[in-house]
């Protein structure tokens, strides 16, 4: 009803009233100036990224006070509008195949927003930088080869000191979650071995250990290889879990059992932790037929934590 309107509206006047009410509305809003050039654009290469840019400086400069700091008050405000942008100018630009010239216009908006002060205590920065991740996403599945490549290569240039350390963690989780071409993996592997060699902090370090681990399973690696591997860091827990997913990953329930089981003989979890693992027991038992053990850790559910969710299912 409300497009059938519109275009009635349009069609019913004339020309050059529509043209001239279209200049007026261009002159006042660069927004809508933005749009209509790039609706009516067939060249990338004609796109004016400046523009855009300083509509972003603009947004920034309309939120911060004189000691260039967005206060709790104007946060969410602030957010809205990025998020405005992102969705609308980028995803218009990325529609009509701009890759490269919507990736620049991202990066820019990224460190913009990254470096700008501000109190977050409402998680607005988690927001942006999650939007962020699907633009990139969306992004490089458009991409050819060639435009693949030059990302990829500038996402690994800009993984430190690009930008806050907290912002950085966004730029390693789109290189870790895209770019699953064997060359790239080979790229990825190289650069966590150099990191893990090089870590002294024992945090870090099982960080980068942990994305090695998802790398050697993206590279479908053998199972020989894989467990030899983990077997290494296998007092953590996560490193434990990640054997279990790699058996579920290849429908080997019995081993992802023998796996559960081990931990809770020799690797007490605490409570939080045992419970989740009783789930999946119980799952897991339920699935493959054994109705004697899935009991066994239905009973542990009720008993030991209280939860009778899965009572009924």
């Amino acid at each position: 009803m409300k497009n059938s309107f519109i275009n009635d509206l349009v069609y019913l006047t004339d020309d050059k009233t529509v043209r001239d009410f279209l200049i007026k509305a261009l002159e006042k809003d660069d927004k809508l100036l933005d749009s209509f050039r790039l609706y009516i654009s067939n060249d990338a290469d004609k796109v004016d990224l400046n523009r855009y840019k300083r509509r972003i400086d603009k947004i920034i400069d309309s939120y911060t006070d004189r000691s260039d700091f967005i206060d709790y008050y104007h946060a969410d405000a602030f957010i809205d509008d990025v998020l405005k942008f992102l969705h609308s100018d980028l995803r218009d630009m990325i529609s009509k195949g701009y890759i490269m010239k919507s990736f620049e216009l991202s990066c820019y908006l990224f460190k913009a927003v990254s470096d700008v002060e501000m109190d977050d205590s409402d998680g607005g920065l988690s927001v942006f930088g999650s939007d962020m991740l699907d633009i990139w996403t969306e992004i490089i599945n458009k991409a050819d080869d060639i435009q693949k490549y030059t990302i990829f290569d500038w996402l690994m240039e800009h993984l430190d000191n690009y930008v806050i350390d907290y912002m950085e963690d966004y730029i390693e989780e789109i290189i870790f979650s895209a770019f699953r071409e064997k060359h790239f993996l080979e790229i990825k592997l190289e650069l966590v071995d150099r990191i893990i060699s090089s870590e002294n902090t024992d945090w870090q370090k099982m960080h980068w250990i942990l994305r090695r681990i998802e790398l050697m399973e993206q590279m479908d690696i053998p199972e020989d290889a894989f467990i030899g591997y983990c077997k290494k860091y296998y007092d953590d827990s996560s490193v434990r879990r990640a054997v279990v997913d790699f058996y579920m990953n290849r429908d080997q329930k019995e081993r992802a059992i023998e796996i559960l089981e081990d931990e809770l003989q020799n690797y007490p979890p605490i409570y939080h932790a045992e419970r989740d693992i009783f789930k999946q027991l119980k799952d897991l038992y339920q699935e493959i037929g054994d109705t004697a053990q899935y009991q066994k850790y239905l009973w542990l559910l009720v008993t030991k934590h209280c939860t009778l969710d899965f009572f009924g299912n």
